[in-house]
């Protein structure tokens, strides 16, 4: 993959860049991995390696990054990332984790190399991680729907203490209506400890002919240092084949009240797409097209988007035959 663009960013200082991954199975089980990263005095390139086994899956990659701001001396640094997924089949629980390690304090991400190039000065203030560790549980209860839990802690090189995370949900369905009840403890790194505690509800209800996937839905998200958040809106296709779709939905955060309405059409050659969305004082309206061209022995083919792996079929003598599952 090779990606050439303009970091965008709402800070003054948006530079061009390059981004380039290159991924190579060795065998079976052995993925090699890499890429690099470069934009306006700062580079960053990554090596990994993956693993499968029968004791799970699990990946580890350093990463080593040169930054640059303005009239200051160049920093350099690494950082080390652990990934490991386990399924346990006889029980279906499902064990991940992600583990990183900044090893250097002259380690910078992109995002923290812009911050210091807006401000300035040599020196990121909000905060750079150190160490960082998440991990997470999923258990199916067999027809009772399923459980999860997840921690995570991560620690700082220039702020005292460490930021805590955990949360715990389960989601279910009765008949064809689903649900799911979540709650979030954060613990702050600052000297007075600050929590912020959260409960979230869901619901989906669908609604009309099967053919058309209608749902009700609504999320509520309350308590903590955020204010009450309630979100609602219906979704689903405007025909039974399923190539007219929409949303709309409506919601409010404390004062601010938001609303969106959307309509998309997957013609045979194209997907179209429109959206408008209010939230506040603010407007946004969107209008995106997208679509394959083909070129092949006998000429030029239109269609919808094609992944990096599609077919072409010729059936000699039909024109405009269609091709069932998009």
């Amino acid at each position: 993959g090779l990606s050439l663009g303009k970091y965008d960013s709402e800070r003054s200082v948006s530079p061009h860049l390059l981004h380039a991954t290159a991924v190579y199975g060795a065998t079976d089980n052995l993925t090699t991995y890499g890429g690099f990263l470069g934009t306006e005095d700062y580079t960053a390139l990554n090596l990994g390696l993956g693993i499968n086994s029968a004791l799970g899956g699990m990946s580890v990659d350093v990463t080593n990054s040169r930054s640059r701001p303005d009239g200051y001396e160049p920093t350099t640094g690494q950082s080390v990332r652990f990934l490991y997924s386990k399924t346990l089949s006889q029980t279906n629980t499902t064990f991940t984790m992600a583990g990183y390690r900044y090893s250097t304090s002259g380690y910078r991400t992109l995002s923290e190399h812009i911050n210091e190039l807006d401000q300035g000065s040599g020196h990121y203030s909000n905060g750079r991680p150190k160490n960082r560790l998440d991990l997470s549980v999923n258990q199916t209860l067999g027809g009772q729907g399923s459980l999860f839990v997840s921690a995570g802690e991560t620690n700082y090189w220039d702020r005292i203490g460490s930021t805590r995370r955990l949360q715990v949900g389960y989601s279910a369905s009765i008949g064809e209506v689903s649900y799911s009840v979540s709650a979030s403890h954060t613990q702050s790194a600052s000297r007075s400890r600050e929590s912020d505690n959260q409960l979230a509800l869901s619901i989906s209800v669908p609604f009309g002919s099967r053919a058309r996937s209608q749902r009700f839905y609504s999320n509520l998200t309350s308590g903590g240092n955020s204010p009450d958040s309630l979100q609602s809106g219906v979704a689903g296709y405007l025909n039974d084949a399923s190539t007219m779709s929409y949303t709309a939905q409506a919601g409010q955060s404390g004062s601010e009240r938001s609303g969106s309405v959307g309509l998309a059409w997957d013609a045979p050659s194209v997907k179209v797409a429109g959206n408008y969305a209010k939230s506040g004082a603010s407007r946004h309206m969107d209008l995106t097209a997208a679509g394959s061209l083909v070129a092949h022995s006998d000429g030029v083919t239109f269609g919808q988007p094609v992944g990096e792996t599609f077919a072409l079929i010729e059936v000699p003598g039909v024109k405009g035959a269609a091709i069932d599952g998009s």
